[in-house]
Order: structure tokens, then sequence, then C-alpha cells
């Protein structure tokens, strides 16, 4: 059978030709759980309201947080996919591999290294 236009423009919307997807996704949620006392009631004068305490069971709070955390590893899939696309599979395998190999690189102990050729290979460099 043959397929109409429109559907071949929703079969290709819908693969998104591999790119990630740009719309942060959220850690998912969980609840504050605050040590109960013996009467089932949160006993303050032990634990307090430290914060260590009141952040252990939260994730983030705003749904951009998430995206702004992970934005350098989810710049790094889109280039990924982009160079795939454009040049094909092997564009992204020699970036990967000529980024793995500069992170391996580096100088005696007592000398600090600049890893200028990892900040180049990553768009850092400016």
């Amino acid at each position: 059978l043959r397929r109409s236009g429109y559907a071949k423009l929703q079969e290709i919307k819908m693969s998104n030709f591999g790119y990630p997807s740009l719309r942060p996704a959220p850690d998912g949620s969980k609840t504050l759980s605050v040590p109960k006392g013996p009467y089932g009631v949160p006993d303050l004068m032990l634990h307090g309201l430290n914060k260590t305490h009141a952040t252990e069971g939260l994730v983030s709070a705003h749904p951009l947080e998430y995206s702004e955390k992970h934005w350098l590893s989810h710049k790094q899939k889109m280039d990924h996919v982009m160079l795939k696309n454009t040049q094909g599979i092997h564009a992204p395998m020699l970036l990967q591999m000529e980024q793995h190999f500069a992170k391996k690189m580096q100088r005696l102990p007592c000398l600090p290294s600049s890893n200028i050729l990892l900040d180049t290979l990553t768009g850092r460099d400016e």
C-alpha cells in the first residue's frame, strides 16, 4: 500500500532523526521523610531542622534544574547525533575516540597539565 505524503511526514516527525528530547525530564518526585518519635510525631528536639535532614529525600525544586544540571551531556549527545546524521557514524566515533585518548594524556605528577587538546576537542578553548 502507498502512504500519503502526510503520513510520511508524521513518521519523520515521530522518528525525530535520532535527536534526544529537548524538554527537561525531571528525576521524579520523592516525599520528605522525617524520623518519627515514640508517639508518631517527628521529634524536632532530637533531629532538629538541619538542612541535611530536610533535603535528603527531596529532588530538584524546579523542572529546569535537571535540564541545567545535565546541559553539557545533553549538548554533547545532540552534537554527536547531528554529526552522525550529516557525516555518517564514523564522525562521532572518531570524536569520542580522540576525546578518550586526550583525557588519558597527562604530564608527570609534579607538573600541572592544561589539557589544551581536550579543551579544543570539546569546544571549551575560548
